[in-house]
């Protein structure tokens, strides 16, 4: 039931645009990132609840690690799981509300409700962006911290980059308007910015 439907893509990414590393998302366990994270999950939910919500199998394996399994106990989302492989197994706690697509296309025309989430990973929000019309607004956390340090000898981005580092595609501004920029500040640093932006044909849209 897509066409029509507003598709959302939200994300949160570190300096460098880095959404994840070998370890998953680095933020994550960061101590001086805890308040962040619960703002952010909290936020997550609130945004989530009575929707539909597309993620690629490694952000479903991640967010079935958050305590209290917020698929099954707190989204009340339909959710639609993107994996290549055919036979790919969702979790059998998920059954009665978490679907299997191998594509994008497919993925869209398994949502239920809307709006339409889009929670990643890298390749799935580069897919999406590069359809044109498909996404109207994209939320993102920015963090302002460097959590690649290790990978720097690798990490030339002009050859390829390192395949470890997942990054969030580069915008095109030109296309874009931010509506939002909110900063989060703690203990006195501005550890990170909520931003929204909406593509400029949609000004109307909020």
């Amino acid at each position: 039931m897509y066409k029509g439907s507003n598709v959302i893509i939200l994300a949160a990414y570190a300096k460098n645009r880095l959404i994840a590393n070998e370890d998953g998302i680095p933020w994550k366990n960061d101590p001086e990132c805890r308040e962040l994270v619960k703002k952010d999950i909290d936020d997550l939910r609130k945004k989530i609840f009575d929707s539909s919500v597309i993620l690629g199998r490694k952000t479903y394996e991640e967010i079935c690690e958050i305590p209290n399994d917020p698929i099954a106990n707190i989204w009340r989302a339909r959710v639609v799981v993107m994996s290549r492989n055919r036979n790919y197994q969702i979790k059998k706690k998920h059954d009665f509300n978490v679907r299997r697509a191998t594509n994008l296309e497919e993925a869209l025309s398994k949502t239920a409700m809307q709006p339409i989430y889009i929670l990643g990973g890298g390749e799935i929000y580069k897919e999406a962006l590069n359809v044109e019309g498909l996404v109207d607004r994209i939320d993102i956390t920015k963090i302002n911290k460097s959590y690649e340090e290790k990978y720097q000898e690798n990490n030339d981005e002009e050859n390829g980059g390192n395949n470890l580092l997942v990054r969030f595609p580069t915008l095109g501004l030109k296309n874009w308007i931010r509506i939002r920029n909110e900063t989060f500040f703690q203990r006195n640093v501005n550890l990170a910015s909520f931003e929204s932006y909406i593509k400029r044909e949609n000004r109307h849209y909020c």
